[in-house]
């Protein structure tokens, strides 16, 4: 195999790893963005943001610190996933006063969709680490980021 295609795929594979670390990390834990000094690398761990399915992975090597980076950081609902997932087992629990009665998409933007400010938060964040935001998501549920490895 050719060091050519080595690298075509470490670089996939890290992107999908930082995309899945951040995702997750994001949706189940929330941004917890710490004032004060960075560590040596300034680098900042986000708790609970390690998927399961990482252990199973095949360590690749680092990737070039230069290398780009494209991913998305998925924002919680607001009021926080146990309220939706408390809406949704209403919604399909017989005998509850709210079986079968769905939202809208405008009804479920009004209630869960996470607030601009979260967005402008989370866009400063990641501003602040060097990385570039491309876009935020409809309803506010992601920020997409760019940037290069060292930067992520």
């Amino acid at each position: 195999m050719s060091d050519f295609v080595k690298a075509g795929r470490r670089r996939r594979s890290v992107r999908r790893m930082l995309l899945a670390v951040v995702a997750v990390g994001a949706a189940t834990a929330g941004l917890t963005v710490t004032a004060g000094s960075a560590s040596a690398a300034g680098a900042h761990q986000i708790p609970n943001s390690l998927p399961k399915w990482l252990a199973h992975a095949t360590h690749l090597g680092h990737a070039g610190a230069s290398a780009p980076v494209s991913a998305r950081v998925y924002l919680a609902p607001r009021g926080g996933l146990t309220a939706l997932a408390q809406t949704a087992t209403a919604m399909a629990t017989p005998g509850s006063a709210s079986y079968r009665k769905f939202l809208t998409a405008a009804q479920y933007q009004a209630q869960y969709a996470p607030a601009s400010a979260d967005v402008a938060a989370v866009s400063a964040y990641l501003r602040s680490s060097g990385l570039h935001v491309t876009g935020v998501g409809a309803e506010n549920n992601y920020v997409a980021f760019t940037g290069t490895v060292s930067a992520a």
